[in-house]
């Protein structure tokens, strides 16, 4: 078997604590302040994405390199994720289907 020969190795999504430690110092390198409780609801907005927090961090600071509370919260809502479902979950949704408590095989 593969198994064998292969390290399984498991990826967690990162904590919202650890993302914010991470992006207040790329905040802080870039020049920008924005208050932890801010960068806490950005995260949340952008399911601890790090890509897309950077990315709206950006795009945000273009104009403003301060950011209030309701700021982030504002523009948090209005770049929420739309789905919840991770890349490593995608798999699963798609080759088995639920009836009753079965996971039922979809050729």
């Amino acid at each position: 078997s593969l198994s064998n020969y292969c390290l399984d190795l498991r990826f967690y999504k990162p904590r919202v604590e650890q993302v914010k430690g991470a992006m207040m110092s790329i905040a802080y390198k870039e020049g920008i302040r924005i208050p932890p409780p801010a960068m806490q609801k950005i995260i949340e907005g952008a399911n601890s994405d790090i890509r897309q927090i950077l990315n709206h961090i950006c795009m945000w600071s273009a104009g403003n390199k301060n950011m209030t509370f309701s700021d982030a919260t504002k523009e948090s809502n209005q770049g929420r994720k739309d789905m919840k479902v991770g890349i490593f979950d995608i798999p699963r949704l798609f080759f088995f289907r639920r009836r009753g408590d079965k996971a039922l095989y979809l050729p």
